[in-house]
C-alpha cells in the first residue's frame, strides 16, 4: 500500500573508477564470481562480495544516503540507485525477466504477490546481525506471513505508518475526533477528502465504521451501503500522496484520511502544525514498508552487506530524520531522542505504545475473496 510516501524520485548513480575496483581485496566480479544464493551465505557481513550493487526504491533520499555511506565502508563496490513511484514498476520488470535488480522497496501486498510467483529470494535473517535491532512487535507479522520452513524471510521491515488514519485540522476542532463517524457528518460536507489510491484504502474505513475487522469483514453489503452513503460528503478522493497532503496543509479540507507518516511530514518538514492525525475508538490499520530481494539478484553478498547496514541504528535513525516516519527500531526512543534534526515532538508521535498497538490492525495481505469483494465495492462506490 501504502503507503506510500516518497519525496525525491530522481535517479542516483555513483560509479567508482575501474582501476580502483580491480585491486580491492575481497571483491568479486565478472566471470570469477561463484554462483551463490543469499540463504547459502554463512555469515554477514561477508568477507568476499561482488563489485556492484543495483538498488531500486521509492524512498530515494534515504537509499541514496545509505548507498553513499555503504561505499565509504566498501569503496570497491559501485552502487546504482533507481527510483520509482509504484511497486508495479519493479514488479513488471521481474515479470519481464529482468535479473539486474539487487533489492527493491515494497509493501506487504506486493511481497505476497511476488512470493506467489517465486519472484523473491528468502534471506538468512538469523545470520544478519542488525535483524536483532528490529522490535519484535514488527518482526512477528513479517515472520508469520513472509518466512519459510528453512528460516528464510522474504522481506525486511524498515518503516511503518498508520493508514487509513483520521486526519483533522486543529484550527477547526476543539479536540481530536474520537470516531470514524465524523466522516459521515454532513457538517463537514465538501470539507473532507479520503485517500483512495487502492480499493482497500476506503473499504477498510467502511469496515471499521461498521464495527468489522478491516482485514476479514463478514458483512460486505453493510460496507458498500455505508460508503455509498458517505460519498456525497467528500470533496474528492485522493489518489496521489503529495497532492492529498497539500490539501490538508492548505486547509482546503478539515477532515479526512491519509497516512500518519505523511501527516508527520506535513508537521515537521512543511511546518504545518495545524494538521494532526488520530486513531478513532474503532481502531485503524497500519502498513509496513519493506526491503526485498528479487530471485537471482546478481550481487547477493554485496546486497546482504548493504541490507544489514540499512537495518542498523544509524540507517533507521536517518529514515526518521529524512521522512518523519516511524521505524521498527527496538528501544526507538532511546536511539532517536535528542538526535540532531529529530524534534522531540516527532519522537512522541512515532512512539507507539502497547495500548495503541492493541487498537491497530496490521495491513496483512488480504485473502483473495476479501480483495475481490473490496474491488467490487470500490467500483460500485465510484459509480454511485
Amino acid at each position: 500500500m501504502p503507503s506510500q510516501d516518497r519525496v525525491d524520485r530522481r535517479t542516483f548513480t555513483k560509479l567508482a573508477g575501474a582501476g580502483a575496483l580491480a585491486g580491492m581485496a575481497g571483491c568479486l566480479g565478472g566471470d570469477d564470481e561463484p554462483s551463490i544464493r543469499p540463504m547459502e551465505v554463512e555469515s554477514i557481513p561477508t568477507d568476499e562480495y561482488e563489485d556492484s550493487l543495483h538498488i531500486w526504491n521509492w524512498y530515494v533520499q534515504w537509499v541514496e544516503w545509505g548507498a553513499e555511506r555503504f561505499e565509504e565502508e566498501y569503496p570497491d563496490v559501485s552502487t546504482t540507485v533507481d527510483a520509482y513511484s509504484q511497486p508495479s514498476q519493479w514488479y513488471s520488470q521481474l515479470q519481464a525477466g529482468n535479473h539486474e535488480i539487487d533489492s527493491v522497496g515494497t509493501t506487504a501486498e506486493w511481497v505476497d504477490r511476488a512470493m506467489s510467483n517465486d519472484f523473491l529470494e528468502p534471506l538468512p535473517v538469523n545470520r544478519m546481525p542488525n535483524w536483532e535491532n528490529i522490535d519484535d512487535r514488527f518482526k512477528e507479522p513479517v515472520l508469520e506471513h513472509f518466512s519459510d520452513d528453512d528460516g528464510g524471510v522474504y522481506a525486511l521491515p524498515h518503516s511503518m505508518s498508520v493508514f487509513p488514519t483520521l486526519v483533522y485540522n486543529e484550527n477547526n476542532f476543539d479536540s481530536p475526533p474520537t470516531s470514524w463517524d465524523i466522516l459521515w457528518d454532513d457538517e463537514y460536507e465538501d470539507r473532507m477528502a479520503l485517500m483512495a489510491h487502492y480499493s482497500a484504502a476506503v473499504c477498510q474505513i467502511g469496515a471499521l465504521y461498521t464495527g468489522q475487522d478491516p482485514n476479514d469483514p463478514d458483512d460486505f453489503e453493510d460496507i458498500r451501503e455505508a460508503l455509498i452513503q458517505q460519498k456525497p460528503l467528500n470533496l474528492t478522493y485522493g489518489d496521489e500522496h503529495e497532492t492529498h497532503m497539500q490539501m490538508f496543509i492548505n486547509e482546503d479540507i478539515d477532515v479526512g484520511t491519509h497516512t500518519s507518516g505523511r501527516i508527520n511530514m506535513a508537521n515537521y518538514l512543511h511546518d504545518a502544525d495545524h494538521v494532526s492525525w488520530t486513531i478513532p475508538e474503532e481502531g485503524a490499520v497500519y502498513t509496513t514498508d519493506l526491503l526485498a530481494v528479487p530471485t537471482n539478484a546478481p550481487n547477493p553478498r554485496a546486497n546482504l552487506n548493504f541490507l544489514n547496514f540499512m537495518l542498523s541504528d544509524e540507517a533507521l535513525e536517518e529514515f526518521v530524520r529524512v521522512f518523519a516516519y516511524k521505524t521498527p527500531l527496538e528501544d526507538l526512543e532511546e536511539k532517536v531522542r535528542g538526535k540532531e534534526g529529530i524534534p522531540d515532538a516527532l519522537v512522541d508521535d512515532i512512539l507507539w505504545d502497547d495500548e495503541m498497538m492493541e487498537r491497530l490492525h496490521w495491513a496483512r495481505p488480504l485473502d483473495q475473496d476479501v480483495q475481490e469483494r473490496y474491488d467490487e465495492i470500490w467500483t460500485e462506490v465510484q459509480a454511485a
